[in-house]
């Protein structure tokens, strides 16, 4: 039950195929916004950005403002809920500054593992955790689940306490790159 809800959560969050790709009228705007983010990064991040596929999505069903990202090595789904559009329009400063944040993720190559947190603190057992790494790399998943027994309530709390530290990378990232240099 909660092993295939944890695997399910974790699914559905890099499902795509409910997604629609970015209309042509909206592209515009959001290569604009990430142009401009472009042009502040560091040489380093411009070669990454450069050599990496960035394909943008647009979920109509979700009126809320706040972008998402899912990420590989190498490519970047920046998806965007139609209440994006709203806060471009209103507030383009801060609409640069979320895209830099989801940017920011993807430079540091945690999407993919907070959205494994997530699934897990969602389900919340962390013995699926460690059953699930018990499938993956046995037998060290197996030799975890034993203290994951005794001290799950912790193990979440660490969870939580690594997404919010991931989360605050991302936005130290924004921040720097979208503060105007002086």
């Amino acid at each position: 039950g909660k092993i295939l809800e944890l695997i399910a959560t974790y699914i559905l969050a890099k499902d795509l195929s409910k997604l629609e790709i970015m209309p042509t009228k909206f592209k515009p705007l959001i290569d604009e916004k990430i142009n401009l983010i472009y042009r502040k990064m560091s040489l380093d991040y411009q070669s990454r950005l450069a050599n990496s596929s960035v394909i943008y999505y647009l979920e109509r069903k979700n009126h809320t403002f706040s972008p998402y990202m899912i990420a590989s090595s190498n490519s970047a789904y920046l998806i965007f809920p139609l209440g994006f559009f709203k806060t471009l329009k209103t507030n383009p400063a801060m609409a640069e500054a979320m895209i830099a944040h989801e940017l920011g993720h993807f430079f540091h190559n945690d999407s993919s593992f907070l959205l494994f947190i997530r699934s897990v603190i969602k389900s919340g057992t962390t013995i699926n955790i460690f059953i699930a790494l018990s499938l993956i790399i046995y037998p060290v998943g197996l030799i975890l689940l034993i203290p994951s027994v005794f001290y799950g309530k912790y193990i979440i709390n660490l969870l939580r306490q690594v997404n919010e530290r991931c989360e605050e990378l991302a936005d130290f990232f924004a921040a720097i790159v979208v503060t105007p240099n002086d």
